[in-house]
């Protein structure tokens, strides 16, 4: 009888064990799924970011390049019209070396 209760007691105590020890294994594999989650959620936040920084410098390389060209565009216009003024001046002075002179 005292050997029964003892069995019983036992038992008891290994189906407590087992219950514990299910219950944290339970526990451990929810916490290990949460940082999974938790760093996966940081990678994908990561990423973002990185994907709009490469956005924002296409866009910047591409606004610097359309400024780049304006720029040349605009020196090439300027001399240009350096070119035609100095062509108009040399056309103005040649007509008035043709005219007559009176005194």
């Amino acid at each position: 009888s005292i050997l029964s209760n003892k069995i019983v007691v036992v038992t008891h105590n290994k189906i407590n064990a087992s219950k514990v020890l299910s219950k944290h294994k339970r526990f451990l594999k929810e916490l290990q799924e949460k940082k999974l989650i938790e760093k996966l959620e940081k990678e994908n936040e990561e990423n973002k970011k990185q994907e709009a920084i490469r956005q924002l410098k296409q866009k910047t390389e591409g606004k610097m390049q359309k400024l780049s060209n304006t720029v040349q565009d605009t020196k090439k216009s300027t001399a240009s019209l350096q070119k035609t003024e100095e062509v108009k001046n040399e056309a103005l002075f040649a007509a008035e070396e043709s005219l007559p002179k009176f005194e």
